[in-house]
């Protein structure tokens, strides 16, 4: 499998050097989406001739797709001669939950993450796990602890916790003080496994949304799929999470809502003008909202939920339709 340009060109090991790094990388992002080994070969055979931030740039293509058979060539730049290739290598690898820790690292950290953390069972008969925060008394414990989630991993944590990845993620407190949670998101997202990533979206209230956005964008597209119906029964407008979850845009049918409180509550804020329709659902949320399901939605469910709107007494050119109008014509048909 190999990448091309517009004009014909075949970005191979024997062409590499005919492609600007900027064209280069657009192959290499192509080739990953079709061909996720070829890419990857391709990368393995021609990173190590490059400069340590051309490397860095190369071996972040991976991050799409990531997969199992990467590991190898991942495992393999832990003796790479730049920090950040190290590094990037170390998060990846942790994303597929292989990520390994010296054992003095992770005894060093165990201490370190004592001063601040402690575990115990959920229950006398259960397999949970609940992890309490200590209280920073001083602005310097706090400075060390937040210091600490900066610069660890999932599997630094899980180390020197004790506990596994998942148990990781659905034991630690979500009552915290400022910041705490998320620093632990963060270091999920970049370190974690999907599963990992996954359970602590699913834990996270709805009030922490651009915590769970940030969950759901850092997930492959099969998993958000996999959500798409647990996310739509709570998504509020502007749906921000449902768009996450619907690949491709524009297949989504309208019935998959038949459960969504938020599309009701969308439906009823339309027929009030901008006064009263505020009240119910802001008027930004609003419009957002509509572009967003203009993205998510079939030309039937566009049409459909377009005449529900304008029946209810919204302006046909209403500006915050225009994109749900635009879907529904993109068949020829005008709505």
């Amino acid at each position: 499998a190999q990448g091309k340009t517009t004009s014909g060109l075949v970005l191979s090991a024997d062409t590499w050097d005919d492609f600007a790094p900027t064209a280069r990388r657009a192959c290499l992002q192509e080739m990953r989406e079709r061909d996720p080994d070829a890419a990857r070969a391709l990368i393995e055979a021609k990173a190590g001739e490059s400069a340590a931030d051309a490397r860095l740039r190369l071996i972040e293509i991976l991050e799409d797709g990531l997969c199992q058979t990467d590991a190898p060539y991942l495992k393999s730049l832990s003796g790479d001669r730049s920090a950040k290739v190290r590094a990037l290598a170390a998060r990846l690898l942790g994303r597929l939950g292989l990520a390994e820790e010296r054992a003095e690292d992770t005894e060093a950290l165990a201490k370190t993450v004592a001063e601040f953390f402690s575990v115990r069972r959920a229950g006398l008969l259960s397999r949970q796990h609940k992890i309490t925060a200590h209280p920073a008394k001083t602005a310097a414990q706090r400075l060390r602890r937040s210091r600490l989630l900066q610069n660890t991993t999932v599997a630094g944590l899980c180390g020197a916790l004790g506990l596994d990845a998942l148990a990781l993620a659905k034991g630690w407190p979500l009552e915290t003080e400022a910041g705490m949670l998320t620093e632990f998101t963060s270091v999920v997202i970049a370190t974690g496994s999907d599963e990992a990533a996954e359970a602590l979206f699913q834990r996270l209230p709805r009030r922490e949304a651009t915590l769970r956005r940030r969950l759901l964008d850092r997930l492959p597209p099969a998993r958000r799929a996999a959500l798409l119906a647990e996310v739509l029964a709570t998504d509020e407008p502007p749906f921000s999470e449902s768009v996450a979850c619907v690949s491709p845009p524009g297949t989504l049918a309208l019935s998959a809502f038949s459960r969504a409180h938020g599309l009701r509550v969308f439906i009823d804020a339309a027929p009030m003008d901008e006064t009263g329709r505020t009240k119910l659902l802001n008027f930004g949320a609003f419009a957002e909202g509509a572009h967003a399901l203009a993205l998510m939605l079939d030309q039937e469910g566009a049409r459909t939920l377009f005449e529900r709107l304008t029946e209810a007494g919204l302006s046909r050119f209403d500006p915050s339709l225009a994109f749900l109008a635009f879907n529904a014509a993109l068949d020829g048909r005008t709505p």
